[in-house]
């Protein structure tokens, strides 16, 4: 019990710096937006003691837009974590196909371990692959 306690400090101490890092490189527009989505997930949620309930589902193409909205959901999702203690659930799809280079699939692993997705209880990474998913 001592070690999953040790562990959930150890890993909330990582989310806090992955949300740092973040807000650091957002323009303040970015930021603002940031605040707004955070914002609205509450709103959307019912409030604080609900936001835990709310759950989000992305179609997450490894495209520029799609990084960018993946992206201000992870600072959003850390944000709601670091001020309430508790967020929203985060399910990230991304389909398999043949025009899906071997450079596309490590640029969406990478991504997926800057924001630190993998891992985190709160998200689920689903990757598609014709009928299957995984």
């Amino acid at each position: 019990m001592y070690m999953t306690a040790l562990h959930q400090q150890a890993m909330t101490l990582v989310y806090r710096q992955v949300l740092n890092k973040l807000l650091a490189s957002f323009s303040p527009s970015q930021r603002a937006a940031v605040r707004f989505l955070t914002q609205r997930l509450l709103m959307a949620a019912g409030g604080y003691h609900r936001v835990g309930r709310l759950k989000l589902l992305l179609a997450y193409g490894g495209g520029k837009e799609s990084t960018h909205a993946l992206t201000l959901l992870r600072a959003a999702q850390l944000n709601l974590a670091a001020g309430a203690g508790t967020t929203f659930k985060l399910r990230v799809a991304t389909a398999l196909h043949p025009d899906l280079t071997p450079a596309a699939l490590s640029n969406i692993q990478r991504c997926f371990e800057v924001l630190v997705l993998q891992g985190d209880p709160r998200v689920e990474l689903l990757m598609i692959d014709g009928h299957l998913v995984g």
